[in-house]
């Protein structure tokens, strides 16, 4: 029980690392839509605001230009100049993909990670109370999870099925914690 706590905290530790991002405040929430227009997305596009990335301090005239790959991936060239309009170019190339090819949006059915990161935390199917820290917990190793597929390079359907499996292990493990407490 003690690795399993001591994997536990490592990777709440690491997930802490992946989530430190800025928030973003609006007026109205944003809107998701079912799909993205690819051949609408591709070209250039003129930075108007942003939170900077680290390769973006002290830049100005920021674009990003996108175009599509013979593998089917996009290629991503985003180009700026440092100190004013005439200052030196940089630039910096990346390569994107659709992670959900049915629809090829995200931020949608995040149920099933919710429902991992709250059992993970200590909430139990069978009844019983979590914690505001478990909870916390469970949502961190659900995030370095979910970063570490889509880093890898798995699609949905191969996420949810790893989501689903992190599940039914975590809902053996309060099962046979609980049967084993009760005896």
């Amino acid at each position: 029980m003690r690795l399993m706590s001591l994997v536990f905290v490592m990777f709440a530790f690491l997930a802490g690392f992946a989530m430190v991002a800025p928030s973003r405040a609006a007026d109205k929430p944003l809107e998701t839509v079912a799909s993205v227009d690819l051949e609408r997305y591709l070209g250039r596009w003129y930075e108007i605001a942003s939170y900077p990335a680290w390769f973006q301090k002290n830049c100005t005239a920021v674009t990003a230009d996108y175009s599509l790959r013979e593998n089917g991936r996009i290629k991503v060239i985003n180009s700026c100049r440092k100190g004013s309009l005439d200052g030196k170019a940089k630039q910096s190339t990346g390569k994107a993909k659709v992670v959900d090819a049915a629809t090829n949006a995200l931020g949608q059915w995040n149920e099933l990670f919710v429902i991992a990161a709250a059992v993970i935390g200590g909430t139990s199917f069978a009844g019983g109370i979590g914690t505001i820290p478990g909870a916390i917990l469970g949502a961190l190793f659900m995030q370095t999870l979910q970063s570490g597929m889509v880093l890898i390079g798995f699609d949905t359907a191969q996420q949810n099925i790893v989501v689903g499996l992190v599940l039914v292990i975590a809902v053996g493990i309060d099962t046979a914690y609980r049967r084993r407490a009760s005896s």
